[in-house]
This record gives C-alpha cells, structure tokens and sequence, in this order.
C-alpha cells in the first residue's frame, strides 16, 4: 500500500503526505475559481498522497555528492524520479490501480499529469 511505502523520517513521512493530500481535497471541494476535470482532480489527489513515497530523509544534493545508488540510476531530481516510479510500481499492482477503469487515453493524462 502506499502508507507502506512510506519510511519513518522526520518529516517525508505518511503523515506529511496525508496532510497534503487532505489539503488538496479540501482545495478541491471548496475551489469555486477553477474548475479542474474529474481526470485532473485524480492526478491531483494522486499526486499529493504519492508525492514523497520512500523519502530517503535526504535531499537530491546529499544524494548525489554521497554517491547514493539511486543518484546513479536518476541523473537529475533524483528523490522526484523515484516517488514517480515507486508510485508506478503501486498502480501496476491490480489490485492497487486506481486508474484501471481509465480509457487508455485518459490512463496516459493522468498518468502524465502525475510525472509533470
């Protein structure tokens, strides 16, 4: 799950990601300005509750300067690149994918509204 996914740092955690994603539900519940599609509201909330999956503690610059293997696997926005594919590698999981019922032109929009 995705609350697994999470490691106990102080402050990349299940809790921060939570907080967030109950921030933007709110944002989206109450939001009379913009009007968002039901595609960009899911990518949204997805966003938001998968934004910092397996957050090392550490920023992209001690990454890389440490010599950390994912520093050599990502070249840049190291941390960024691996919660997008950690929350991938969820969404791959049958019984986790939310975006299952999606078409597939729709799949690949969220799908690219989450990586950007």
């Amino acid at each position: 799950t995705v609350k697994k996914n999470y490691r106990k740092v102080a402050y990349h955690n299940w809790e921060h990601a939570f907080c967030v994603a109950n921030c933007m539900y709110s944002i989206l519940k109450s939001n009379q300005v913009m009007s968002f599609s039901n595609n960009e509201m899911l990518a949204l909330f997805v966003a938001c509750i998968c934004h910092d999956l397996d957050h090392r503690g550490y920023t992209n610059s001690f990454m890389k300067l440490s010599g950390h293997p994912l520093a050599a696997t990502y070249s840049s926005s190291i941390m960024e690149n691996h919660h997008f594919e950690q929350t991938v590698q969820i969404l791959r999981q049958d019984e986790l994918n939310l975006f299952a019922g999606l078409s597939p032109e729709d799949y690949r929009a969220v799908m690219d509204m989450l990586q950007h």
